[in-house]
C-alpha cells in the first residue's frame, strides 16, 4: 500500500490509500473520461479515484475483500464505489455481493455512464470480514472495483451530554383553544 494522499476536487476532503495490484490474478482497468461522470452520485467519489478500475483476470472471477479487525467490537462501514472504465463493454455488468458468504448485496447491474455505490446501513462487525463480489450466472463480463471506503465506529468512551437531555418533562398543562 502507498502512502495516502487527499485530491482538490473530492468534496468531502477524504483521505485516500492508492493500491497497487497485489497479484497476478487481478487485472486494472483505466478511462480517461476526466468529466462529472465519473462521480454523479450523493457519495460523490473525486473522478480521479474512479478513473481506475480493478477487476478479477479471469472472466468468471470474483473480487475478495478481507480483513481480520483487531477489535472485534468495532463496527465498519464500507462504501464501495464502481463504474464501467471499459469502453468496450455494451452490455451491464452483473454481481453480487456476499459478507462472510451471505448475500448482502443481491444482483446488480453495473449501469454504463454512472457511478454506483454499495454501502452497508449498519455496521459490520465479526472476528473476520470477508466481502466477495462475484458475476451473476447470466453477466458476460467479471465484475470491477474502484474503491472502497471503510469507516470505524469508536464507541464514544464519556457521554458527553446528560442521558435526560433532550427529554421533555411537563410540569403543567396547557390548553390552546382558538
Amino acid at each position: 500500500m502507498l502512502g495516502h494522499c487527499r485530491y482538490k476536487d473530492d468534496v468531502y476532503d477524504r483521505l485516500w490509500f492508492p493500491v497497487q495490484t497485489p497479484t497476478t490474478n487481478l487485472v486494472t482497468v483505466e478511462t480517461k473520461l476526466t468529466t462529472d461522470v465519473l462521480s454523479n452520485n450523493d457519495y460523490k467519489p473525486p473522478p480521479v479515484v474512479m478513473r481506475t478500475a480493478v477487476r478479477p483476470a479471469s472472466d468468471n472471477g470474483s473480487l475478495v475483500l478481507s480483513w481480520k479487525p483487531k477489535d472485534t467490537t468495532s463496527g465498519y462501514y464500507v462504501y464501495m464505489h464502481f463504474f464501467e472504465v471499459d469502453s468496450t463493454v455494451h452490455i451491464p455488468r452483473q454481481f453480487s455481493i456476499d459478507l462472510n458468504g451471505i448475500p448482502w448485496l443481491k444482483a446488480e447491474n453495473l449501469p454504463v455512464n454512472k457511478a454506483l455505490t454499495a454501502f452497508a446501513t449498519a455496521a459490520l462487525k465479526g472476528v473476520e470480514l470477508k466481502l466477495t463480489i462475484a458475476p451473476t450466472n447470466i453477466s458476460t463480463f467479471p465484475p470491477l472495483l474502484n474503491a472502497v471506503e471503510i469507516y470505524i465506529e469508536k464507541p464514544l468512551q464519556q457521554l458527553y451530554t446528560q442521558l435526560e437531555d433532550g427529554t421533555y418533562k411537563p410540569t403543567r398543562s396547557y390548553f390552546y383553544s382558538g
